[in-house]
């Protein structure tokens, strides 16, 4: 899934400034975007009011990230009007349905109602103080206002918390102009500019901040004007005594619903149609949300049920109205700084949501250069976390912020001011986000765009996995080797023949089921004490954990014991070791006497002759049978030099050596296989033959350089070649390693996770150490790898492969034989092959009764009073008929009920219709996290158009977990 968090700007180009004339620095300033325009914006600074528009050519060129010119500052910003205040401005609301409309609360109870365009600018003012007694009585300051988003007439008020007095007042603006609003008309001062402001080449997007001054010739204050403002003292509502208001909002969507967030840490919930409440002045519901006062409630503009609040603490908190009093989330702000940074913890001085991005809050604190960004879409689903998915905005100039406000139309658009007077605009930039397919597809996201790509590799492991699982390999052995030959696998080929002879040891000493079978390593074997003293705690280096190979007998040997030192034998004109031990791991690594006879009689097919046959030969001192391998092998590459050697090796004999020694120096260039090279190295090295060329040449498989280590190393120098190989292959994670370690030791498992971690090759992994080979030592990584496999053939949508799978496993857990899948349907044959004798398992799923937990399924519906009837129908061939029990067959309960039509399980719906493909929409489904549930038409339906659960007060998202 492709998910999107704000980034930092892009660069200073995209940010602009500008300073009104009397901001100076060191004032509060208050930001916030015109929501009813695209392009204006306010700036509160104490007792001034600016308004200013930035041309929208601008910011569309911005957005899409075109080239701006350089054009002169006062073309981009433009002051609309400023208004002087009464007293210090509080708090503000944009009308929401008229762009000229701006409330603005005051230290001195008063709200105005300023026309931005007006000559008259302050055409109403809310007060609880009588004018004629201004000046002798005080009115507590307005803390809070909010514009009622539904009922545009009612504005909402919070105030200081004074004795004997209600701190929330509701105004209706409709008494301005019905002429029934209860107060007097009287001349109120206000000040307004049509051009206010003035332009500084410092550089370009900058207004300067500086004090006005009477003679300065950059700003020009306008003289006074009088104009005559309607004031209204007498509020619709007054509500909730003996406390103080620290913020307030509307519910959205709501007419007549508000929050209050009080000085006494509680949120009070108020409902203008509850008359008991109204008359009492209480509140109709109360919540305790924070240790102090709640200074902010902002509703997400995503889902309407949810808002956050804070206090004085550092902590944020999210709340559902459905499911107070418990927050959903909370979000620990000291952990978006740097420990070594905080002295104290960071002080919240405002939040918002995003009003383009799902689920993202800004959060500011206190004398911060920064905005935090936070997804909480990305958070754990903890109530208490700490946030780690968050970005940062910082001002231009590195000053502390006051204030920052989220364009309501324009995606990504971030409007702040800093306390040194300068309020810059900006766009967020989207990260970019990719995201990777099974199908070895890339997507990439940016802004509104998408670009799909492909990135097939033939090499790439995705395209291998997906390759083999085409062509069935599974645990059918000789199948997976026959797969990995044609992909030319060579890893694959020596693993699974590996397998494969271990499993016919395993038949040959009488152990057909799993859990009795050996699958260990040939260093295990080489030390058969190591394995008597893992099963039996005895030590005994005579101990052997396979009978010896026919033909290998030694004179020492009596039962399953052996002579713990190997003979020493002359083969030809070398000097071999031999050993029961050493006569099975070369039977396991592919050089059994069977295949030796073969090549020495010329009897594999032509087909199956390589280089590698050649070096086997010539290991073995078979010299004629080399000569005749590198003829037949001339015969299919004409080009090769392979019939020259064959002539020189024909005349071949020890008393040659040395002119054979000169034949092969004069062709070692020429020669790109590693098996020939290492071949006529040993051949032409003088007595002792020189093993090193074979044993260190990492080109050829560790099976073939286990195999000739088994010929021509003593017993130490086996045993310290073993250990090397091994732990190179530990060290690397080389798959190969597998044969020394076994699948059944504590090594296996690390050296194939380190293959994994390496190839992420899960494919060979899963199936190599399936349970019917591991049973012996099983660990809980071989089900991780399982289950990752699992899924992978499940998003390649390959159901029959993810099916054969899980069958060829559990015959091979019963002994069985496995069932080769290869694409096709299986043959009846197969099926009668699978079932065998093993006992038809039980279904895994069923629904049972919550009262009495007895199992309800078809049957038991049917054989109850209420499904008689059904059943008889189906008996006279009416299919149409369905049970129509509505309560459980054993303690006549209620049976569940569906969550979107509320009618029982069992119980057929009128929207159903008698249509006989509807037969599975009739069936109910449940969600496996939330429990609830329904017909299946009927949540597919649902689910078309709503994201969460049918049943209220339920957030589950169930149909994201199919």
């Amino acid at each position: 899934m492709l998910s999107s968090v704000l980034s930092p700007i892009v660069s200073n180009a995209q940010t602009m400034s500008l300073v009104g004339g009397s901001m100076n620095a060191g004032q509060s300033y208050i930001v916030s975007w015109n929501p009813n325009t695209s392009n204006w914006f306010s700036v509160i600074a104490g007792r001034d009011v600016y308004y200013y528009k930035i041309d929208e050519r601008v910011l569309s060129n911005v957005l899409e990230q075109k080239s701006t010119p350089n054009t002169n500052i006062s073309q981009e910003f433009s002051s609309i009007s400023t208004t002087s205040l009464q007293s210090e401005a509080l708090c503000y609301s944009w009308s929401p349905e008229n762009k000229e409309t701006f409330a603005v609360g005051l230290s001195n109870g008063s709200i105005l109602l300023d026309d931005i365009q007006s000559d008259q600018h302050v055409f109403a003012e809310f007060t609880r103080t009588d004018p004629a007694n201004r000046g002798k009585t005080s009115s507590p300051p307005c803390r809070c206002i909010d514009w009622n988003p539904v009922e545009t007439n009612y504005i909402a008020a919070g105030y200081d918390k004074v004795p004997k007095q209600n701190c929330v007042a509701i105004w209706d603006l409709s008494r301005i102009t019905s002429g029934g609003f209860s107060g007097i008309i009287s001349d109120t001062e206000s000040t307004i500019s049509s051009d206010y402001g003035g332009l500084s080449s410092l550089h370009h997007g900058t207004f300067v901040s500086n004090s006005v001054k009477k003679q300065s010739n950059t700003f020009q204050l306008p003289s006074r004007s009088y104009f005559t403002t309607k004031i209204v003292t007498r509020p619709l509502y007054e509500l909730c005594p003996g406390e103080g208001a620290t913020s307030i909002s509307w519910m959205p969507n709501q007419s007549n619903i508000f929050l209050l967030g009080t000085s006494l840490k509680y949120i009070r919930l108020f409902d203008l149609r509850d008359s008991l409440a109204m008359k009492s002045c209480k509140p109709s519901k109360s919540f305790a949300v924070h240790n102090k006062s709640v200074l902010g409630i902002h509703f997400n503009p995503f889902d309407s049920n949810q808002f956050a609040t804070y206090s004085e603490e550092s902590v944020v908190r999210i709340w559902d109205m459905r499911k107070m009093p418990n927050p959903i989330k909370e979000l620990n702000v000291a952990s978006l700084f740097p420990a070594s940074s905080q002295k104290t913890p960071p002080t919240i001085s405002q939040v918002q949501w995003s009003t383009s991005h799902k689920n993202v809050l800004g959060v500011l604190t206190k004398d911060s250069n920064s905005i935090k960004l936070c997804d909480l879409a990305e958070q754990a689903k903890t109530v208490k976390y700490k946030i780690s998915n968050y970005q940062t905005v910082f001002s231009s100039n590195n000053s502390p912020i006051t204030s920052f406000s989220f364009h309501p139309n324009i995606p990504k658009c971030i409007l702040l001011s800093t306390y040194t007077g300068f309020v810059q605009y900006t766009f967020l930039k989207d990260f970019t986000k990719f995201s990777i397919s099974c199908h070895e597809e890339i997507i990439s996201a940016h802004n509104n765009q998408i670009v799909e790509n492909s990135f097939i590799q033939p090499n790439d492991i995705i395209s291998v996995m997906k390759e083999r699982a085409k062509r069935a390999i599974g645990l059918d052995l000789k199948h997976n080797i026959a797969v990995s030959t044609s992909l030319k696998d060579i890893d694959g080929i020596i693993i699974w023949s590996w397998i494969h002879k271990m499993r016919e040891l395993n038949k040959m000493n009488g152990r057909n089921q799993p859990n009795e079978q050996f699958y260990i390593g040939i260093q295990t074997i080489l030390d058969s004490s190591m394995l008597l003293q893992n099963l039996t705690g005895q030590d005994d280096s005579t101990f052997l954990p396979f009978k010896p190979l026919t033909g290998t007998v030694s004179h020492n040997f009596k039962g399953n014991t052996i002579s713990p030192h190997s003979e020493i034998v002359k083969h030809s004109s070398t000097t071999r070791y031999h050993s029961p031990q050493r006569s099975i791991c070369l039977h396991v690594c592919g050089w059994d006497q069977e295949y030796l006879n073969a090549l020495k009689s010329s009897q594999v097919p032509p087909e199956y002759l390589n280089e590698r046959s050649v070096a086997i030969a010539i290991f073995n001192m078979d010299i004629k049978a080399a000569a005749n391998i590198l003829g037949v092998l001339s015969d299919n590459d004409k080009k090769s030099n392979y019939m020259f050697l064959a002539y020189a090796l024909g005349g071949y004999s020890e008393s040659r050596r040395e002119e054979f020694h000169n034949v092969f120096n004069n062709l070692y260039p020429k020669l790109n296989d590693p098996y020939l090279s290492a071949a006529f190295g040993f051949l032409t090295s003088s007595e002792p033959k020189d093993v090193e060329c074979v044993l260190e040449q990492k080109a050829i498989p560790v099976s073939d350089r286990i195999a000739f280590a088994c010929y021509y190393l003593n017993d130490f120098d086996l045993g310290k070649y073993i250990l090397s190989l091994k732990e190179k292959g530990l060290a690397t994670g080389d798959i190969q390693g597998l044969l020394l370690t076994g699948l059944q030791s504590n090594e296996s498992y690390q050296l194939m996770q380190k293959y994994v971690d390496r190839t992420g090759d899960v494919q060979t992994a899963c199936l190599v150490f399936n349970r019917a080979l591991t049973t012996k030592n099983s660990n809980s990584i071989a089900d991780i790898w399982m289950e990752n496999y699992r899924d992978l053939l499940d998003r390649w949508k390959m159901w029959e492969e993810r099916a054969f799978l899980d069958i060829s496993i559990q015959q091979s857990l019963r002994g069985e034989s496995v069932i080769s899948h290869e694409g096709a349907t299986p043959t009846q044959s197969s099926v009668n092959t699978f079932s065998g004798t093993a006992p038809i398992l039980q279904a895994s799923v069923s629904i049972k009764c919550a009262f009495c937990s007895q199992s309800l399924h078809h049957s038991s519906l049917l054989s109850s009073k209420g499904g008689r009837q059904a059943q008889l129908a189906n008996k006279h061939g009416n299919n149409l008929s369905m049970p129509k029990t509505t309560s459980c067959p054993s303690c006549r309960k209620p049976l569940p009920k569906c969550a979107v039509c509320l009618m029982a399980f069992g119980s057929p719906s009128h929207s159903m219709g008698g249509n006989s493909s509807s037969e599975m929409d009739f069936c109910f489904s449940w969600c496996t996290r939330c429990k609830h549930g329904g017909h299946v038409k009927h949540l597919l339906d649902w689910f078309e158009n709503h994201e969460e659960c049918p049943v209220s007060d339920c957030k589950c998202k169930c149909f994201s977990y199919l």
